[in-house]
This record gives C-alpha cells, sequence and structure tokens, in this order.
C-alpha cells in the first residue's frame, strides 16, 4: 500500500506538470478580469456579418480562449454560457446548440497551451515544443470545419442570415482584445525560442495576466484572487487525481501484457501505415467514449513501451 502510494505521488511529482496549475491560474484571471466578453465581441465583429454568424463567433471565440487558458471546461463555462442562450434565441436548436460549443470547446485540448498535451509529453517523454507546434494545424482545421457546419446548418434552417462587415469595429474591438490575444503568442514564441520551459512559460503568464487586469483592464481587485485561486486549485485537484488514476491504471495495463495484445492483433491485420493509423485512430476514439483524455494518454504510453 505504501509503495503504491509512493508511486501515485512521484507519478505527479513532476516539474512539466508544474505548467498545469500555473495556466489555470492565468486563464482564470483574465476571465475575472472580463477576457471572455472582449473575446466574443472581437470575435462577433469579425465574423458576426456571414450566414450563421453567431454560431461561427461562438466557434472562434471558444478557439481562442482555450488557446489562452488551456482548457476546454473553462472555455465552455466562459464562452458557452454567454453564446449559447443568443444562438438558442436566433433559431439554433439546443441539441445542436450544445454539440457546437462541447465540439468547439474540443479544440482547447489540441491548440497550444494543452493541458493534456503538457500531461501527454510528460508521461510519454515527447517534446512539449514540438507538440505544441503541432497542434496548431488540426485545431485549426477542427475550427473551420464547425464554422462551415454552423453556415449550412443556419441556411438550411434560414436562420441566422449576418448583416454587415465593418471595419472600425474589428479594429475597435482588436484594441480591446489586444492584450489578451497577445498571451499565447508570448507562451509560444517564449517557448520555441528557448527562452523558457512550459512551467516558466506558466508562471511568466500568470504575471502578465495580472498585470494586464489590474493596470490596463483594471477589472482585477486583490478580492478577485481568492475566488481564482480557490477555482484553481479545485481544477488542479482534480487533474493530478485523474493522473494518479491513469498512472495506476497503465500499470495494470502493463503487468497484463494488454498493450503488447492490442498492438500484435492489429499488426496481424494491417499491411501498410495507413491502415495501421486508421486501426489505431479508431481504437483511441473507441477508448475516448469511455475514459478521460489523461487516461488515453496512459494507454498509448503503455503501448509504445510494448511495441518499440
Amino acid at each position: 500500500m505504501y509503495m503504491n502510494c509512493r508511486g501515485f505521488i512521484s507519478g505527479v511529482n513532476s516539474f512539466t506538470l508544474m505548467a498545469i496549475p500555473f495556466f489555470m491560474i492565468s486563464g482564470s484571471i483574465m476571465n475575472q478580469g472580463g477576457l471572455s466578453k472582449r473575446i466574443i465581441q472581437f470575435c462577433s465583429s469579425l465574423f458576426s456579418w456571414l450566414r450563421g454568424g453567431v454560431g461561427i463567433v461562438c466557434v472562434a471565440a471558444n478557439m481562442i480562449f482555450g488557446a489562452v487558458s488551456g482548457s476546454g471546461t473553462a472555455a465552455v463555462a466562459a464562452i458557452g454560457s454567454i453564446t449559447a442562450p443568443d444562438m438558442e434565441k436566433i433559431g439554433y436548436k439546443k441539441e445542436f446548440t450544445g454539440a457546437m460549443i462541447a465540439g468547439a470547446a474540443s479544440t482547447a485540448p489540441i491548440i497550444p497551451p494543452s493541458n493534456v498535451m503538457i500531461i501527454f509529453a510528460s508521461i510519454t517523454g515527447l517534446s512539449i515544443t514540438r507538440m505544441f507546434l503541432a497542434g496548431y494545424t488540426p485545431g485549426l482545421a477542427i475550427g473551420i470545419i464547425l464554422m462551415v457546419i454552423c453556415h449550412f446548418y443556419a441556411k438550411k434552417h434560414n436562420i441566422d442570415y449576418g448583416g454587415k462587415f465593418h471595419l472600425k469595429a474589428v479594429i475597435s474591438s482588436l484594441g480591446e482584445c489586444f492584450w489578451a490575444l497577445l498571451m499565447p503568442l508570448i507562451i509560444i514564441v517564449g517557448i520555441t525560442a528557448g527562452f523558457c520551459t512550459p512551467t516558466e512559460a506558466g508562471a511568466m503568464c500568470i504575471v502578465y495576466a495580472l498585470l494586464v487586469g489590474a493596470l490596463i483592464y483594471r477589472t482585477i481587485k486583490f478580492s478577485h484572487m481568492v475566488k481564482v485561486i480557490r477555482e484553481s486549485v479545485e481544477s488542479t485537484a482534480g487533474i493530478m487525481l485523474i493522473i494518479c488514476g491513469s498512472i495506476a491504471f497503465g500499470k495494470f495495463l502493463t503487468w497484463e501484457r494488454i498493450p503488447m495484445i492490442i498492438s500484435e492483433a492489429i499488426l496481424s491485420v494491417c499491411h501498410t501505415d495507413w491502415q495501421f493509423l486508421l486501426l489505431v485512430n479508431l481504437l483511441l476514439l473507441i477508448v475516448g467514449m469511455f475514459f478521460e483524455g489523461v487516461c488515453r494518454a496512459s494507454i498509448s504510453r503503455a503501448g509504445s513501451e510494448r511495441t518499440g
């Protein structure tokens, strides 16, 4: 029992994983500073004139806020709670609205800085910098596909007609949102240029978010920090408990040789690289219906250890 508990603690005792609470705190600070409303206003000035513009704004705002906070849950809470009533009022069905907001928030674990990427990299030993750079293309692709779906949905149901494009509104909203949009750029440039590690970048984001919220937006007060810290502690504790469970689950899979059995079964029916990748992604899709993202990372790690 003592060894198991010690293994759990050593599994989360990682310098890399310290980046998670840092990014969560910085995202919570920016949210308390009214960041979500500024992001929605900026996206609205860019896309509201299109057919299906309200849905497109919802997708774009979730992507941007996810890139700032690194958490899909935070994006749903901050952006979805504001945009969902507007979508339903215009004529979007509740089912479509919920699915679209959830789908848009799913880009947060893909577009850097992503908490899931940090966890996966710490478990598998992969480069966080390379994972961050690789996350932009699929994240943007998913977002564009969701925007196209919103456009055709609105066209099919004859809703959300859009309006006129106003360049002055874009420039004005960009000025309001500029300092918030600068945060992801600071993170990526700092990490890719080798100025800082992801953990150090997370700490820098906290300082940056405090300066922007207190000195520029002037919406952050000392009394807000109690709520920020409480929310961040609760979210971080939940993630760390999941990581502990995923470590135990990964060890169980390794002991029972389940990854080797699955890999041998896949390799026995695969004759080309694309067939192998297709079956692996199909497996992860099915596993993703029942396990949290961190558990999928453990499965991938266990499988890589067995397949080499």
